[in-house]
């Protein structure tokens, strides 16, 4: 459901791991119908991004340059906690929260934002082709947002983790409730 995709790189330092990076993004995105395609050197990308973030829909880039856009992307819209992160390899995928340190002291007074943690959540029940459980979570996620009080603190709140993390489920519910009476129910999946 992607109409454009960003690769960013460093061809010009880094000829070999990155000029195959880049080898294999043209080979996966030359047939695509309805994709644009587009390569930025991941300096210039890093302007653009601050100037106009929504410019970009869809950024794939090597591992090693991930912390950089990663840095950025968070400071754009709140911090560590909100950004969800993946990282796909051959036989593994990780999801995880947006920040690779996440800071501990939060989580002990339970002050942390669990919103990163969360959407990862969704991203993998995306994976595992449960698309309208994560369509749930992620309405109750952004319904949860609509109202600018429920905040944890480094969004300018002063709900707890766990206070944010109920008015989430509370969403939820009434997501799902609203999502079984318009919809059959999705087979169970044996794993």
């Amino acid at each position: 459901q992607r109409s454009k995709i960003t690769a960013l790189h460093q061809a010009n330092i880094q000829k070999e791991c990155h000029g195959e990076f880049l080898v294999n993004m043209r080979k996966a995105t030359k047939d695509q119908k309805g994709i644009q395609y587009e390569e930025l050197n991941i300096s210039d990308a890093i302007g653009e991004l601050l100037k106009d973030p929504e410019a970009f829909e869809l950024i794939v880039l090597p591992t090693e340059c991930g912390n950089s856009i990663q840095n950025i992307a968070m400071s754009l819209v709140g911090g560590s906690s909100i950004v969800p992160s993946v990282h796909i390899g051959d036989k593994y995928t990780i999801f995880e929260q947006g920040g690779n340190n996440p800071c501990y002291s939060k989580v002990k007074d339970k002050t942390a934002n669990p919103t990163g943690l969360i959407l990862a959540a969704s991203m993998m029940l995306r994976q595992v082709c449960l698309p309208s459980y994560a369509d749930l979570i992620e309405e109750a996620v952004f319904k949860t947002y609509e109202n600018p009080e429920i905040r944890t603190p480094e969004l300018g709140g002063n709900y707890s983790t766990t206070e944010f993390t109920n008015k989430l489920i509370q969403n939820l519910h009434v997501r799902h409730s609203r999502h079984e009476s318009e919809s059959e129910e999705e087979p169970a999946l044996a794993f």
